[in-house]
């Protein structure tokens, strides 16, 4: 690894994109060993094409990965949208109950409808 500990949003990009074509469920040892090396490079070109230093320990925000990206055998066209705030709904008075199942609801309603984040 070029960058121990600073990849995870670039490995997270890649696990996401090579989950579109194989389940992360049936992933075995190579998958997973195909994900971090690719996660790797595609951390390391993007520091230099941001012209950091690959040996200073960055990591990268989301808006600085690829848009387009060719791995796994696919092209990879990506649009995210970041938005930032609290988990809590203001509105609801029980906020101080669980914030975090609140938050699992949505992730699991993203996942019926087959969205991603």
């Amino acid at each position: 690894m070029s960058d121990p500990g600073q990849q995870c949003s670039s490995i997270t990009l890649t696990s996401l994109l090579f989950s579109t074509d194989k389940p992360v469920e049936s992933w075995k040892v190579g998958d997973l060993d195909a994900v971090l090396l690719t996660g790797d490079n595609v951390h390391y070109n993007q520091l230099c094409y941001s012209r950091k230093s690959p040996s200073g320990g960055h990591k990268l925000a989301l808006d600085e990965l690829p848009n387009d990206l060719q791995c796994f055998r696919f092209q990879f066209f990506t649009e995210r949208e970041i938005v930032g705030g609290t988990i809590i709904d203001k509105r609801d008075t029980n906020a101080g109950d669980d914030d975090f199942a609140r938050l699992e609801a949505i992730f699991q309603k993203c996942q019926r409808e087959r969205a991603v984040g």
